[in-house]
């Protein structure tokens, strides 16, 4: 008789374990907040500057995220005359194929949208990316997918626009608005 309470015990654990935060910390990737045009994300560590012509269309501020969920959407002002995105989505790793495959590229490649440059890495605000650069001629736009891993999940970076320049001239400015705390 003594082995049941021993299993109740271990049984209550396994529960406990299981209902825990996806992190150490208590934070999930929707750790997210919008003040003065500036994004910051706990669970990522990074702030991120909004350019003062864009518009935050969506900001996740809770909430668990499994296996993927968006965080922030980002629209310039005229849209959606003007085409280009910014969003911001995370990603569980632990379905992937070493975070080397994102669900973003696999959702973008069964829409039809053709990859125009193979996978690689680049380096922004002092973090590791991996970046896949893809065209859909039909819609006239440019897609590029930045990811980095962090923790249990990616952070993925989908940006679209009309032409790879204008693309670039986003990641641009990404770049400068984007920072990490260190060790994230």
């Amino acid at each position: 008789m003594r082995r049941f309470p021993v299993i109740l015990l271990t049984l209550a654990c396994a529960v406990a374990l299981a209902q825990q935060p996806e992190n150490s910390g208590g934070l999930t990737p929707k750790a997210g907040t919008v003040s003065e045009n500036l994004y910051t994300n706990l669970y990522f560590g990074m702030n991120l500057r909004i350019p003062q012509d864009w518009d935050v269309t969506f900001a996740a501020s809770e909430g668990a995220c499994s296996p993927m969920c968006m965080l922030l959407d980002l629209r310039p002002k005229g849209y959606p005359k003007v085409k280009r995105t910014l969003t911001l989505t995370a990603e569980s790793l632990a379905n992937s194929n070493g975070g080397q495959v994102l669900m973003a590229n696999s959702q973008l490649e069964q829409a039809g949208v053709k990859k125009v440059a193979p996978s690689r890495p680049v380096e922004i605000a002092g973090k590791q990316f991996m970046r896949t650069d893809y065209a859909s001629p039909g819609a006239g736009l440019y897609h590029v997918v930045l990811g980095f891993n962090a923790n249990k999940y990616a952070g993925v970076f989908e940006i679209s626009a009309e032409s790879k320049t204008q693309v670039d001239t986003i990641i641009g400015d990404l770049a400068k608005g984007l920072s990490f705390v260190r060790g994230s």
